[in-house]
């Protein structure tokens, strides 16, 4: 008995495959019963693969892999494929659908704990497996033989003729319902304990309704007693003993709910009328509000002679005689005549007044006096927290002993049954507290952007209890349902017309009861070779065990959302029917066409970049590039099925739009993919834009993850209240803030001119975004402000708009930027450089003022002394960058620590624990100490640290005590004028101080043949730096691979310039994704550069 060796089970690492492969080797029975098996292969590639390992010791005792259908497993001489069909056929005889069952593929355990491991192997399938109602076990009649093999598995069925017995493990088995029932003010004492040991384990729902005046005694009791059409108690019993309770209330204040969150879909919880909408028998459009049409102003109506005149045309009036014309004899009243109109009748609307008897005498009448017109009330002023009718009820309070989580869905079925009116069960949790089991029946609630609720939402629906779920292929009969389900899409028309196209091949759909509940289009043809030149598919999935036929591309997915919180069941459906064992999930242009139901679920490949070039992603170039082309790429298999998900930030409002803000954001969803269990932090994340930096598609792709962008500046921030306050005035509230705002120029703010004044001076992004080149042809005088590298970018701009470079003035002040000055004397070595700046040039002048009146800008400078003015049609500062006048406003009358940079600990928080900071904008404090300001960092590698302790503090552990190790590469660089292609790239510590030629201590090695071009070795022989200024092109991705090796990896004495220039200047060409770069060059240095014993700086 093992009993006092209890074990834990968790999915399986790769790094366990040798473990796994030697617990399996121990036993000689595992290869008589299972066969021979791949490890590497069931972990990638398994259902479900789980290990168990001993609490006490924490070695591996057992391993279960699960797959969808029997596996191809015989005794010797006995035909595979018609024992695995008799094993089919027996399984359908017990009535299980195929889509709730699961096979073992294998299953053994370490010798002495054959009573505890299998039974808590089985337990935590059955728990990662929510919707998996019976596992099957195949095998010889040895496997009978097995310790405690009876209280597990039920025998199906044995054939003597296949030497194969079928046997099944029933949920209940493993995992006995338990006996939910109403309540009684009896269960009182017993049920005390219950919310005690809750309270004790902090969870969210264990605070009793404050009608019960919890702070006293019997609290429990009278809310027991309390019960009534609209209140509700229930309890859980195990064998007579009670271990849960759940309160439940139909007094909600949907109102509010639907002010905070995204409930159209679900009818905002409203009864909705039993008509149908009609289902057009085809789609015309895609659904798109079509934009209105001016009205065309009335035409005068005309009548055709001795005609009628036409409908809704204006009568004309007739002749005086007609109107005067005699009564008919003998007739009370004047009828009208045909093709008059009769007059009115006194007191009707229209009617002539009628004289009185002092108006027939001549009398003059006095005017009536006119009433006022009674003011019309004041409409009630809708009460907010007004209960209204609704077909919702909510869990207000829920409380279970641990052991029984995976029970707790057993709650739900009583309580649907308690309000027979109601189709919805809602619930909301605070946004850090940890999601119950019984959230994966739930699915959970987007909120609007200007919510400021302070929780998350869940519900689920009555009909998302059914479990008669299939997946088939689609057929014409569909058709009609299929309609229905997409008439409320936006692109109804183009996925209509994409699943006709796929019928009986790549068109599928979900049917609940046989009624159609979902949409999909799954096709197999997908280019491995083209996403792999693209994205890092290597680093997430293991390719040597998928073949090239079992990716699948997802299309399009369809759900009606109140079944959402089984899309993973429908996903691996669809694997099994396509025979996949890798979905890919392409996100491309227009995003309105990725199906976000199914985003959370894949995983982020990452794409090829790793050097952060001073605020824009370099990547490798794409190939085939198409007009819709792919800016995300993400996949779904074996690995991440039962990932739990790290918890992180619930309103977190990162703040800018650098590059450190897209990777750290990037970085968090990583984290989160995947996502069965965890925290309900993923509810509510925005992002406030600051308009600067060029990351476009790194935006729109923030959008499809639940992103909220803003595009406003923070101008104040509300510590006491956690809220920032934008320039329009709104305020946004945050459970943590992240700084990444960066530094920008500031010119015009030094000048004393407001953002209203129409002074023509401009930053780089601004001429960028508006100047078009109709507008720059017409320019005569512009002058460029600034030594910095992004002047040289502008440059090259204002020749590509077409202007003309005798109309362009460069005035550099008198304090160059270092970067840009290492990248000027790589010019210097190679070129003539009056040639290449063909352009006025001026040097040591510093910017005083910016006059302007009718005849233009006049420009005032400072050189040595002496005042010297230039005029100009527009000014582009390009000057060295600084912090935001309001940013830092903000920050200093909160008294966050500032000192030239925001001050930021080794997890990147600042003097407020809520308060995070990151990029250029900040420096790590002088107690960790010396090191360089942030800004000489990768700030890709920056953002994925600050995400990695946004992560650390929500998932409750503890981070490290010292800074982070950051070692990637900087690189400033770009194409300037004479189509030059000048980058300056260098590890943190020689970016810092930016030297050019030998660093102090090493050496360098160039060459000035077409072009310039120069590696920089440090003492310790570190490949440190590298400039390059020539016209080919250059491969900036392998550049930075080759930083942080050692200079003897290329041999540069023997070997440079040829194999070094020839590696970095060589054009790419398409390659699949095991190509020789990947791994020749990308292993090694990831191999290399964490054996440094610590960054250079930090000695």
């Amino acid at each position: 008995m093992e009993f006092h060796r209890p074990v834990v089970v968790r999915p399986s690492a790769t790094y366990e495959q040798g473990a796994i492969e030697q617990l399996f080797l121990e036993n000689d029975e595992n290869t008589a019963i299972f066969g021979k098996i791949s490890v590497g292969n069931l972990i990638e590639n398994a259902v479900l693969s789980l290990t168990a390992s001993c609490t006490q010791t924490g070695a591996l005792v057992g391993y279960i892999a699960l797959l969808t259908g029997p596996a191809k497993v015989a005794p010797k001489g006995v035909d595979v494929d018609a024992a695995q069909k008799w094993l089919s056929t027996e399984a359908a005889k017990c009535g299980h659908e195929a889509a709730r069952t699961l096979w073992v593929k294998t299953l053994f355990v370490k010798k002495g704990f054959e009573t505890t491991a299998p039974k808590a192997l089985l337990q935590g399938a059955f728990t990662a497996k929510i919707d998996v109602s019976c596992i099957f076990l195949s095998g010889p009649e040895v496997v009978e033989a097995q310790p405690n093999f009876s209280s597990l598995y039920t025998t199906v069925g044995l054939s003597m003729e296949y030497q194969l017995g079928l046997y099944e493990c029933r949920r209940q088995k493993i995992r006995p319902p338990l006996l939910v029932r109403r309540a009684c003010v009896e269960d009182h004492d017993d049920l005390v304990p219950v919310l005690q040991r809750a309270a004790a384990r902090s969870s969210a729902l264990t605070s009793l309704p404050p009608f019960t005046a919890p702070e006293e005694d019997f609290a429990l009791a009278r809310l027991i007693s309390a019960q009534d059409d609209a209140h509700c108690v229930l309890v859980a019993e195990d064998e007579g003993k009670l271990v849960g309770v759940m309160a439940l209330s139909s007094d909600i204040n949907v109102k509010q709910l639907q002010k905070a969150f995204e409930l159209d879909m679900f009818d905002n919880l409203m009864e909705v009328s039993g008509e149908e909408e009609e289902v057009p028998v085809d789609f015309d459009d895609d659904g798109k509000e079509p934009e209105p049409e001016p009205e065309a102003p009335p035409e005068p109506a005309e009548v055709e002679e001795g005609g009628e005149p036409k409908e809704g045309e204006e009568v004309p009036a007739e002749g005086a005689e007609a109107a005067d014309a005699p009564p008919a004899e003998g007739a009370a009243e004047p009828s009208a005549v045909e093709g008059e109109v009769p007059p009115p009748v006194e007191g009707e609307e229209g009617a002539a007044p009628v004289a009185t008897e002092g108006e027939e005498a001549g009398e003059e009448v006095p005017a009536p006096v006119e009433e006022p017109e009674p003011e019309p009330e004041p409409e009630p002023e809708e009460d907010e927290n007004a209960i209204v009718p609704s077909v919702a009820f909510a869990i207000s309070m829920f409380c279970l002993d641990p052991q029984y989580d995976t029970e707790s869905m057993d709650f739900l079925e009583p309580a649907f049954n308690a309000y027979a009116d109601k189709d919805y069960c809602l619930l909301t949790l605070p946004h850090q507290a940890h999601e119950p089991y019984l959230l994966r029946q739930f699915t959970r609630v987007m909120p609007r952007s200007d919510t400021s609720f302070p929780e998350v939402l869940y519900l689920t629906h009555r009909a998302g209890l059914i479990a008669d779920y299939k997946v088939l292929l689609a057929t014409e009969s569909h058709l009609d349902e299929v309609r229905s389900l997409l008439v409320a899409q936006e692109n109804r028309k183009t996925l209509y017309n994409d699943f006709l196209e796929g019928l009986g091949s790549s068109s599928m759909v979900i049917c609940c009861q046989g009624q159609v509940i979902g949409m999909t289009i799954v096709e197999k043809d997908v280019d491995l070779s083209y996403l792999g030149s693209n994205f890092e598919l290597e680093s997430c999935i293991a390719l040597q065990y998928h073949g090239v036929d079992t990716f699948a591309l997802l299309k399009y997915f369809v759900l009606n959302p109140i079944f959402n919180h089984h899309r993973r069941l429908f996903l691996m459906e669809l694997m099994r029917l396509k025979g996949a064992s890798v979905l890919i999930l392409k996100v491309q242009q227009p995003h309105d066409m990725v199906p976000e139901v199914v985003l959370p679920d894949f995983f982020q490949v990452p794409s090829w970049h790793l050097t952060d070039m001073g605020g824009n992603h370099v990547r490798r170039r794409r190939h085939h590039m198409e007009a819709d082309s792919v800016t995300g790429l993400r996949w779904f298999s074996g690995i991440n099925k039962v990932t739990t998900r790290v918890p992180s930030p619930p309103a977190e409002w990162p703040c800018g739009s650098r590059t450190a803000q897209w990777s750290s954001l990037r970085t968090v969803f990583t984290f989160r993919d995947g996502a069965e269990t965890g925290s309900a932090g993923q509810a509510h994340r925005e992002c406030a834009h600051r308009g600067g930096g060029s990351l476009e598609t790194g935006l729109a792709c923030l959008s499809l993850l639940q992103v909220t962008i803003v595009d406003e500046r923070m101008v104040e921030l509300d510590r006491e209240a956690h809220e920032i306050v934008l320039e329009s005035g709104r305020r946004l509230p945050y459970e943590v803030l992240l700084l990444t705002t960066g530094l920008q120029d500031q010119t015009r703010y030094r000048l004393g001119i407001e953002v209203n004044d129409p002074v023509p001076v401009y930053n780089l992004l601004e001429i960028l975004n508006s100047l078009t080149e109709e507008e720059a042809s017409g320019l005569e005088g512009i002058i460029v402000y600034g030594s910095s590298f992004e002047a040289m970018q502008c440059l090259q701009t204002l020749g590509q708009r077409g202007v003309p470079s005798e109309a362009v003035s460069h005035i550099m002040p008198p304090t160059e930027m270092q970067a840009a000055q290492v990248v000027k004397k790589g010019l210097e070595k190679a070129y003539d450089m009056e040639q290449v700046f063909d352009m006025a040039q001026f040097s040591q002048m510093r910017l005083m003022r910016v006059d302007f009146d009718e005849q233009g800008a006049t420009a005032v400078f400072d050189k040595e002394g002496q005042t010297v003015s230039v005029g100009a049609d527009i000014v582009i500062t390009c000057d060295a960058p600084d912090v935001d006048p309001d940013i830092f406003r903000s920050l200093n009358s909160n008294s966050i620590v500032y000192d030239g940079r925001l001050v930021v600990d080794n997890e990147f928080r600042t003097n407020d624990p809520d308060i995070y900071g990151a990029g250029s904008l900040c420096k790590f404090s002088r107690k960790f100490g010396k090191c360089p300001n942030m800004e000489y960092f990768n700030a890709l590698e920056v953002g994925r640290q600050l995400a990695s302790s946004i992560v650390t503090r929500f998932s409750g552990n503890v981070g490290e005590d010292h800074l982070p190790i950051l070692i990637l590469p900087k690189a400033v660089g770009g194409v300037i004028p004479g189509k030059i292609n000048a980058f300056y790239l260098a590890l943190p510590h020689v970016f810092a101080k930016a030297c050019f030629g030998d660093l102090p201590g090493g050496k360098s090695y160039s060459r000035s043949k077409e072009g310039y071009f120069c590696l920089q070795v440090d003492k310790g022989g570190i490949i440190a730096g590298l400039v390059y200024c020539g016209k080919r092109p250059v491969n900036i991705h392998k550049m930075s691979l080759l930083m942080g090796l050692p200079a003897e990896f290329l041999d540069l004495n023997k070997n440079f310039p040829q194999r070094t220039a020839a590696l970095c200047l060589k054009p790419v060409h398409p390659c699949p994704p095991s190509c020789a770069s990947h791994i020749s060059i990308t292993k090694p240095t990831r191999k290399t550069t964490p054996l440094l014993p610590e960054p250079h700086w930090a000695t």
